[in-house]
């Protein structure tokens, strides 16, 4: 899904610069690069490229501050959609997870640093630890005695559809300033638990019923709106 995404927005860029060719352009091609942070998503940053017709592409590569994830837990938990215990185990499958991103984006006006994006975006390799029982008690089941008190670890790959409105200044030559708010809504997501040093007898069906319930709520709930600020050279 992810491979078709990023053609699909490949291919939206090759045809919006051949729609937009004839607009003014102060130069062909233009680039920047950024350092980002999208509260409460991600830190790192972002290379962006600026071709005929006012639009750009910008990929952002950085990690997920386990403060950040601790925030959408903390008003998750506070709106009642679930409980600590879930929010223990979110933590422990996206805490420091890496976030690849691609985004296309317009500029409406020439003259003007309004612009808006829309783009896909990905996290994985978070991969914490948390024992059997916190996992018995999130899904309500009865923890196999193979698994009672022993660790087992979470990784999940949560796929993300990202909107944005936003200003961008040069605030002196070549120095790049832009703003932004928008919206991260989880479109599908995959959950994988191994209990450290493999599987066991009878852990199967316990495990897969925790991924399920995992991957519902990460689907159901976690969507965020979002902040972003971004200094760089253009």
């Amino acid at each position: 899904m992810t491979e078709s995404l990023s053609v699909a927005l490949v291919g939206v860029l090759l045809w919006g610069s051949a729609a937009f060719a004839q607009s003014p352009s102060p130069a062909p091609i233009q680039g920047s690069i950024e350092v980002v942070t999208d509260v409460p998503i991600l830190v790192g940053v972002r290379p962006t490229v600026y071709v005929p017709g006012r639009l750009h592409w910008a990929g952002t590569v950085g990690f997920m501050p386990r403060g950040y994830l601790q925030l959408v837990d903390s008003i998750s938990v506070s709106a009642g959609w679930y409980d600590p215990i879930t929010a223990d185990l979110i933590e422990a499958a996206l805490g420091s997870a890496l976030i690849v991103r691609n985004h296309i984006g317009w500029q409406p006006f020439q003259k003007h640093g309004f612009f808006f994006e829309a783009g896909h975006g990905v996290a994985f390799l978070g991969g914490g630890l948390v024992v059997g029982d916190l996992l018995g008690e999130a899904t309500g089941q009865f923890v196999p005695p193979t698994l009672a008190g022993r660790g087992l670890r979470v990784n999940t790959v949560v796929q993300q559809l990202d909107v944005a409105l936003g200003w961008r200044f040069e605030v002196a030559e070549h120095v790049l300033v832009r703003l932004d708010i928008g919206g991260a809504f989880t479109i599908a997501s995959s959950t994988r638990i191994q209990p450290e040093g493999g599987e066991l007898p009878f852990s199967g069906p316990f495990l897969r019923e925790g991924e399920d319930y995992l991957d519902s709520t990460l689907k159901k709930y976690v969507h965020t709106p979002t902040i972003g600020i971004g200094i760089g050279y253009r």
